[in-house]
């Protein structure tokens, strides 16, 4: 008799993008996670099961190590909101 071995857990998207918000990614969505398995390099792979979409967790985790978090660069709007510091600028006044 067969016996079935589960060697990788699989996830939908749903479940991807929950597993990757634990894992430290906070704007991912189920759309992101989608587009990462569809367009451009498509840098998430997929499983197709009886018809489904599935993706493995060593997979999730590649995914998430490629993704580069860091802080986001303040845009050109926030730059002009903030003021500088114009101390070496002195304002003479003639007489």
């Amino acid at each position: 008799m067969p016996v079935l071995r589960i060697e990788k857990q699989y996830f939908d998207a749903t479940e991807t993008a929950l597993l990757a918000r634990e894992m430290g990614l906070k704007n991912v969505t189920e759309r992101t996670v989608r587009e990462a398995a569809y367009y451009g390099d498509r840098p998430l792979k997929r499983t197709k099961i009886g018809g489904r979409v599935y993706f493995a967790l060593a997979d999730i985790e590649n995914w998430i190590a490629g993704c580069k978090v860091r802080d986001p660069i303040p845009s050109d709007r926030e730059r002009r909101s903030t003021p500088e510091k114009a101390s070496h600028l002195e304002t003479t006044t003639t007489q």
